[in-house]
């Protein structure tokens, strides 16, 4: 993936042509030609980064301790976004690369764990889980500031221990481009020796700057 900004190279090209003739006096006479000269001007506009401008969190909310397999959806997603997507439940691309170049993102979820601590050998802290889904929608332009929609989701897709394609850009998703809502399902089950409590895991979203999704 390409990051940062190179810089900016700016240079000036000028060429002029010189009439001489000989014996010729260096002030302009009336009748003499007259002498244009031509400028060329120069700016490399070196390409910018293809970054996440947000990502959201799945809250799956409460369940109660018990033996047969449970499924919870997602009750709240807890975003840090730009001012106009304060309130949307969505992934969110900057994409300053200034070419027809695409983009990506893959989803992959981990364990839960008790607290959230993954160094945990006892397995009565993790949590039993058997499915964790996403649905990704497309970009809408009743987003504010998205005039044409460049962005396509998916429907609901296993993201636990595995990794597949949940949003793609354009090749001309340029500038700040968002997807629909993100929707979560998680299927789990218990012992009687789970323990209560919190339960947190991580889900790894990957941008590539490639227009052509990867098959895991």
């Amino acid at each position: 993936m390409k990051k940062g900004i190179k810089g900016l190279t700016i240079g000036l090209c000028a060429t002029a042509a010189i009439l001489c003739a000989s014996g010729a006096s260096a002030a302009q006479k009336e009748g003499d030609a007259i002498i244009k000269t031509s400028t060329d001007s120069i700016l490399k506009l070196n390409p910018g980064t293809l970054t996440f401008a947000s990502s959201d969190a799945l809250d799956f909310g409460s369940a109660t301790l018990g033996l047969s397999s449970q499924t919870k959806s997602a009750t709240e997603l807890v975003a840090n976004k730009p001012a106009q997507l304060a309130d949307a439940k969505t992934l969110a691309v900057l994409d300053l690369r200034g070419g027809d170049k695409g983009w990506y993102i893959t989803a992959k979820a981990g364990d839960l764990y008790l607290n959230g601590n993954s160094a945990s050998i006892d397995p009565t802290e993790k949590l039993p889980t058997s499915l964790l889904k996403v649905q990704v929608g497309d970009e809408s332009t009743a987003i504010s500031g998205v005039t044409s929609a460049k962005v396509t989701g998916t429907s609901a897709v296993d993201i636990y221990g595995q990794e597949p394609t949940v949003a793609t850009g354009a090749v001309d998703a340029l500038g700040l481009h968002v997807s629909g809502n993100i929707n979560g399902e998680i299927t789990f089950g218990a012992t009687d020796q789970t323990k209560a409590g919190d339960y947190k895991g991580v889900i790894d979203y990957t941008l590539v700057d490639s227009v052509t999704p990867v098959t895991p």
